[in-house]
C-alpha cells in the first residue's frame, strides 16, 4: 500500500496544487482585515495572556491557564524577527538550545542534549510528525515552511508522552498553520542578502464554492556557504530548496469541518565530510558529498461536534521521503492514523481518549562507512491514551491525570503516565506542578547500524583491514524520564507579565556507547543521571506602542557513567553540549504608522567538551538582531534584517563528528511583502 501511494505521491500533490490555484483564480475572494495576523504589538496584554494553545491538552486551553512550561510564538513574533527558516525562528521562544552548525545543520533541543543528533524533541506540522525514525531527530533543512503562513508555533518544555508519545521526552514544537479563511487574495514575498541569496514565496487564497476555502504556495530558497576556519575558506555547505504546497479547509451545515493539505520538496546542498574511512589506500578520505532530499505529504482531518456538546476527531497523513547521501541514502513511508474523542463534560470531569496506528516502511543504501542491516524494515506502532481534567475547585483548581499507552516492535509496551495540578487563585496568577514519565525509543541507526570511524591494514596491501567501529545493539531498552515540574505565572495591571519554571528531571537507560576492544564500540543503555534548571521569562508594555520581552535560562545535567573509561567521556561531553546560561532581550517599537523597529540581543554560554579530538568548545557569544520594516500602504511592507551583527562570524556549535566545524558569518537581507 505505501509504495503505491509513493509512486503516485508526486504526480497527485502536484495536480490537487494547481487545481487548487486554478479554482481560486476563477472563483477569487476579496481581501479582508483578517487576511494577515492583527499587530500584536497593539493588543492589550490581558488578550495576550488569554490566547488559546492546544499542545498541551490536545484541546484548546487558555495558555495562561496550561500547568506546563509553554511558550507561544506568534506570527507577528516571526515578522517582527525578520527570521527566514522554521530553526531560527526557534530562537525566540525561552528555554530552548538553538544554535546553527553549518548553512543547512542545527542544534535545536530543550533542556539539555543537544547536537546535530538531538533526539529528545518532538516536532509536529499541524499535527504531521517531521521526527525521523533513521535516527530520532530531525532533519531541519528539509523543513522549508513558509513562515507566512505560520499561525503560531507552540513550545512546551518538558515531557507531553502521555498525549503525543514517545519520543516527547525533553519537550514539543508544535507548528500550526494559518486556517485558510483567514488568508484570502495573494501574498508575494522576496528576500535577498549576502548569506540569504535568494527567498522567495507566492501564494493565493479564496474560495472553492460555498462552505470551503483553498490556498496554495510556491517557495523557492537558496542559500550561501558558511566559514571553514580551518580552511580559511567557504564551508561548501550551501544549500537551494524548492516547496510547493495546497491547505483546503471544509465545513458542512451538520456540524463537520474538515481539512486537506499537502506538500512536496526538494532540497539540494553540498557538505564536506571530514576524514571519512575508506576501503582502499591511503584508508581516510576528506571529500565534499552532496545532500539531495526530496519528498511529499498528505493530511486529512475530520472534525464533528455532536449536538450533545462531544467532539470526535479522526486524522491521517502520509509522509514520503527519499534522501541521498554519500554516507546513507534512506527511503521512508510513514502512514499515520490517529482518532481522538472528548465526550460532553459530566460534573468535574472532562475526558479524552484517542487511538492510533503508525506504519512506517524503511529501505536504506549503505555505504562502507555507514551501514543497516537488513536493509529492509517495516514496523508497526499502535496506541492509544486516556485523560480526564478534574474540576476540585470550580475556577481555581483542577487536576489533570491521564496516560499513554503504546506498542512497539523494539521495546515493546510502554507506559507514559502523567499527573498535572493548576491552582488559579485569581485572575492573575496561576501556580502549577507536574510529575510525568517518558520515553525515547531507540532509533534505526542505534539497534541496527554499523558506523565505521577508522580502517588501518593488518600488512602490507592487499592484506585485510582492522575496523574501529561503532554498532548497534538489537537488544536496546527505551530510554526513561521521570521529570518534577514547577511554575507559576503572574500578570499585572501596569502591563508586566512573568513566566517562571523550574524542572529536575532524572533518567534512566540513557544511551551511550561502551568499549568492545581494539577502540570500537557499540551502543549501549549504561548511561543515568539527571537535569535541572529554570526558565523565566518577563513581558513589559511600559507604552502602548512598546513592548519588551526578557528572558533566562539556567541549565545543568549531570550524568553517571560508571566506571567505563569510554562511557565516562560520552557523558561528558553530553553534559557539555547544551549551555548553562543563555538571556535574550527582545524591544519591539512601533514608529508611527509606517515604521516598526525591532532590536534582539542575546547571549548564549560557553558549550564544552564537544569532541573526542580539538576544538572541543565552542565560547560564549552575544549576538544582535536588528529589524526595520516600512509600511507605506496596508498591502505593502520593506524590511531590512541585520543578524549577528556584533561579529564577522563566529561559531556556534562543533559538531564533533565527520562534518568540520563551520562558522556563522554576519548575514544582512532585504526583504519585500505584497498582499495582492
Amino acid at each position: 500500500m505505501l509504495q503505491l501511494i509513493k509512486n503516485v505521491g508526486y504526480l497527485y500533490l502536484s495536480a490537487a496544487e494547481l487545481l487548487v490555484l486554478g479554482n481560486l483564480m476563477i472563483h477569487p475572494v476579496a481581501a479582508t482585515a483578517g487576511d494577515e495576523t492583527d499587530d500584536l504589538l497593539d493588543l492589550p496584554l490581558e488578550t495576550l495572556m488569554s490566547m488559546e494553545v492546544t499542545s498541551v491538552s490536545k484541546r484548546l486551553q487558555k495558555f495562561f491557564e496550561t500547568a506546563a512550561a509553554i511558550h507561544v510564538i506568534t506570527a507577528e513574533d516571526i515578522r517582527r524577527s525578520g527570521v527566514t527558516h522554521i530553526a531560527e525562528a526557534l530562537r525566540l521562544a525561552p528555554g530552548l538550545q538553538v544554535a546553527r552548525i553549518d548553512a543547512n545543520n542545527w542544534s535545536v533541543s530543550s533542556r539539555g542534549f543537544g547536537g546535530l543528533w538531538s533526539n529528545k524533541l518532538l516536532v509536529l506540522v499541524d499535527g504531521r510528525s517531521i521526527y525521523s525514525p533513521t535516527y530520532s531527530g530531525v532533519y531541519w533543512s528539509a523543513h522549508g515552511l513558509m513562515l507566512e503562513d505560520v499561525e503560531r508555533i507552540e513550545v512546551i518544555r518538558g515531557p507531553g508522552a502521555t498525549l503525543w508519545g514517545s519520543n516527547a521526552v525533553n519537550g514539543i514544537i508544535n507548528i500550526i498553520t494559518r486556517n485558510v479563511a483567514d488568508t484570502h487574495g495573494g501574498l508575494l514575498t522576496v528576500r535577498s542578502g549576502n548569506k540569504e541569496k535568494a527567498v522567495a514565496s507566492l501564494r493565493y487564497g479564496g474560495a472553492v464554492g460555498d462552505l470551503a476555502h483553498g490556498r496554495a504556495y510556491l517557495r523557492y530558497t537558496s542559500r550561501d556557504d558558511q566559514y571553514d576556519p580551518v580552511r580559511e575558506t567557504a564551508a561548501v555547505d550551501g544549500w537551494d530548496s524548492r516547496e510547493a504546497g495546497f491547505r483546503v479547509d471544509g465545513d458542512t451545515e451538520t456540524g463537520h469541518s474538515w481539512t486537506l493539505q499537502g506538500d512536496v520538496f526538494a532540497m539540494k546542498g553540498t557538505e564536506r565530510f571530514e576524514e571519512i574511512a575508506s576501503p582502499v589506500p591511503p584508508y581516510t578520505l576528506t571529500d565534499v558529498g552532496s545532500v539531495d532530499s526530496r519528498g511529499w505529504n498528505l493530511l486529512g482531518r475530520w472534525t464533528h461536534r455532536w449536538l450533545s456538546g462531544g467532539e470526535s476527531t479522526l486524522q491521517f497523513y502520509l509522509d514520503h521521503v527519499d534522501r541521498e547521501q554519500d554516507v546513507l541514502s534512506q527511503e521512508t513511508d510513514i502512514l499515520d492514523i490517529d482518532f481522538q474523542h472528548q465526550p460532553t463534560a459530566t460534573g468535574r470531569h472532562n475526558l479524552l481518549w484517542g487511538l492510533g496506528l503508525r506504519h512506517i516502511r524503511q529501505d536504506f543504501d549503505n555505504s562502507f562507512g555507514v551501514s543497516v542491516n537488513p536493509t529492509h524494515h517495516e514496523e508497526i506502532l499502535v496506541s492509544g491514551f486516556l485523560q480526564d481534567e478534574i474540576t476540585l475547585v470550580p475556577d481555581q483548581l483542577r487536576l489533570t491525570i491521564g496516560s499513554k499507552f503504546e506498542h512497539n516492535e523494539q521495546t515493546g509496551f510502554e507506559i507514559q503516565p502523567s499527573v498535572r495540578l493548576s491552582w488559579m487563585p485569581s485572575e492573575r496568577f496561576t501556580l502549577w506542578a507536574a510529575l510525568s514519565r517518558a520515553v525515547r525509543t531507540p532509533s534505526r541507526i542505534e539497534t541496527r547500524g554499523h558506523i565505521v570511524q577508522a580502517v588501518f591494514p593488518t600488512g602490507p596491501f592487499p592484506a585485510p583491514l582492522a575496523e574501529i567501529a561503532v554498532d548497534g545493539d538489537p537488544e536496546l531498552n527505551a530510554e526513561v524520564l521521570l521529570a518534577h515540574e514547577l511554575g507559576f505565572r503572574y500578570q499585572a495591571e501596569n502591563g508586566l507579565a512573568l513566566d517562571l519554571a523550574l524542572f529536575y528531571n532524572r533518567y534512566r537507560e540513557l544511551l551511550t556507547m561502551v568499549g568492545t576492544g581494539a577502540g570500537s564500540s557499540r551502543f549501549a543503555n549504561d548511561l543515568e543521571g539527571s537535569s535541572s534548571g529554570l526558565e523565566l521569562s518577563l513581558d513589559w508594555w511600559p507604552t502602548p506602542n512598546w513592548h519588551l520581552q526578557a528572558a533566562h535560562t539556567l541549565l545543568r545535567v549531570d550524568l553517571d557513567p560508571g566506571d567505563d573509561p569510554f562511557t565516562t567521556r560520552i557523558a561528558r561531553m553530553q553534559e557539555g553540549e547544551s549551555p548553562r546560561h543563555q538571556t535574550s532581550l527582545r524591544s519591539g517599537w512601533n514608529l508611527g504608522r509606517e515604521w516598526d523597529l525591532d532590536l534582539w540581543l542575546y547571549r548564549v554560554g560557553a558549550i564544552r567538551d564537544l569532541s573526542f579530538t580539538p576544538p572541543d568548545r565552542v565560547d560564549a557569544y552575544t549576538s544582535l538582531n536588528i529589524n526595520l520594516a516600512w509600511h507605506p500602504t496596508s498591502n505593502l511592507s520593506v524590511s531590512l534584517t541585520g543578524r549577528d551583527l556584533l561579529d564577522e562570524r563566529k561559531p556556534e556549535y562543533n559538531p564533533g563528528s565527520y562534518l568540520p566545524p563551520a562558522e556563522i558569518e554576519r548575514s544582512i537581507h532585504l526583504g519585500l511583502n505584497w498582499k495582492f
